[in-house]
C-alpha cells in the first residue's frame, strides 16, 4: 500500500516488475476493495492483471464487486 504524497489517496503498487509480483499486487488490490473506477477505495488507474490471466496464474481472490 502506498499513499500519493500530494492527494493522500491510497493505491497498491510494486517497486520492481515481475510476474509473481503482478499476482501479489493484484491480490492486494482485491483485498483492499478494488479501484475507484469500479467503486473501490484505491486510486489505481487499473487492475494489475486481467481476470483471466490472474486466474490462469493461480489467483484465487474474487473481485470485490
Amino acid at each position: 500500500m502506498r499513499i500519493h504524497p500530494k492527494t493522500g489517496e491510497k493505491y497498491v503498487g510494486q517497486a520492481k516488475s515481475g510476474q509473481c509480483l503482478d499476482r501479489l499486487e493484484e491480490n492486494h488490490i482485491k483485498l483492499q476493495g478494488g479501484i475507484k473506477s469500479r467503486r473501490g477505495p484505491l486510486a489505481n488507474k487499473r487492475h494489475q492483471m486481467s481476470e483471466p490471466r490472474y486466474r490462469a496464474e493461480g489467483g484465487k481472490i474474487p473481485m470485490p464487486y
